[in-house]
């Protein structure tokens, strides 16, 4: 297929949801291409589209996949692959009708025909629809088309704390404490309206280009109380970042929670697991018995190691409790002064500062500029 003409181009993205009609004369007026280069890339710099939506639409244009990739859904464009696990694939993709980018995870066809499994990912997204908070990501639908089960999510455009340990080993001590601190604040809402969450771990906490934390994943969040879905021998979860109570029993509560960021805690300070071998079975029973070993090497301040060490303790009853855990934390940083010069959004490619909000004393407001973008200009005194 020849390549669409800037024309052509302009037609798919109105045809398609991506651009309406007046920015599609918008473009038309202002980009020139000797002046601004290709045009969808100068549409992503402009913000018209992110940027990453931008270079997926070039991709698929140039696969010749104009109705994106497959499989396909109603109201949605699947733009990318973002990630590809034993429960399912998770896509990037455009909602036309409401003019967003969505996360779309759709569950395997293997598990989607397992009537045990599709109760549980139904849960995940009933259990996700309840919840609405800043460190959380939202869900906003759940669907089957075709023979595919699928949950529409928010989608967070930045890394996991996964992959940035992976990159790096490990993170400074202020990262870290503002994470678990963004984490222990998703714990407590979700101990608040009887969620457990079940799975906290690296993996599961993601950072937007702004530094902003969210928990993801409620896979295999239960409400409390709620009737067990598979065998009670059956462990769920993650066995390195697993409660010992979780390992034992699937009747747990919110300060399972609090020993899985006890463990993530531990990951991003000290680079390493507190437990770690290759027989996962073997990694339970040393959560159950074992004590966790560098805590006592002075890597870390005095207060900082205590607060790890008793999250990570065997007995739930004697870990911090998960509603004043943020609390705690907040005051460790507070009495740390090393620990409060956190800039998360360092940690991002291609992240930058939040900036203040516009109105706020010394804040900086954003106003247009009469074409495609904005100026920044210092902000007048808030009314007193």
């Amino acid at each position: 297929m020849p390549a669409l003409s800037p024309d052509e181009v302009l037609r798919y993205l109105n045809a398609k949801g991506f651009l309406s009609s007046a920015e599609v004369e918008l473009v038309k007026t202002r980009w020139n291409v000797e002046r601004d280069g290709p045009l969808l890339q100068w549409i992503g710099r402009q913000k018209l589209l992110p940027e990453e939506v931008a270079a997926d639409i070039i991709q698929l244009l140039a696969d010749n996949r104009l109705e994106g990739l497959e499989p396909s859904l109603p109201g949605l464009v699947l733009l990318a692959l973002a990630g590809k696990g034993g429960r399912g694939s998770v896509y990037r993709a455009w909602q036309p009708s409401l003019k967003r980018v969505v996360a779309v995870k759709i569950l395997s066809k293997e598990l989607a025909q397992n009537r045990e499994y599709l109760q549980r990912f139904l849960r995940e997204a009933k259990v996700a629809s309840k919840v609405s908070h800043k460190n959380i990501v939202r869900a906003f639908d759940i669907n089957k088309h075709g023979g595919n089960v699928y949950l529409v999510m928010e989608y967070v455009a930045g890394a996991s704390v996964g992959d940035i340990l992976r990159q790096r080993g490990k993170v400074e001590p202020a990262h870290a404490m503002e994470i678990a601190q963004n984490v222990a604040e998703a714990i407590a809402y979700v101990s608040q309206v009887g969620i457990v969450h079940r799975d906290i771990k690296p993996d599961n906490i993601m950072i937007d280009r702004k530094g902003r934390v969210r928990l993801c994943d409620l896979g295999l969040a239960r409400p409390s109380g709620a009737t067990q879905l598979t065998s009670p021998m059956v462990a769920q979860g993650t066995p390195a970042y697993m409660a010992p109570e979780a390992a034992m029993s699937p009747e747990i509560d919110s300060q399972a929670d609090v020993y899985s960021l006890g463990v993530t805690l531990f990951r991003m300070l000290l680079g390493r697991l507190p437990f770690d071998h290759p027989d996962p079975v073997e990694i339970l029973r040393m959560h159950i018995e074992e004590e966790p070993r560098g805590l006592e090497g002075g890597e870390l301040p005095g207060a900082l190691s205590d607060l790890i060490r008793r999250m990570l303790d065997k007995d739930p009853r004697r870990r911090p409790p998960a509603r004043e855990l943020p609390r705690e934390i907040a005051a460790l940083i507070k009495a740390i002064p090393s620990l409060d010069k956190s800039s998360l959004w360092e940690l991002i490619e291609g992240g930058e500062p939040t900036l203040p909000v516009p109105g706020q004393p010394g804040g900086l407001a954003l106003e247009p500029t009469g074409e495609l973008g904005f100026v920044v200009t210092q902000a007048p005194p808030a009314q007193k």
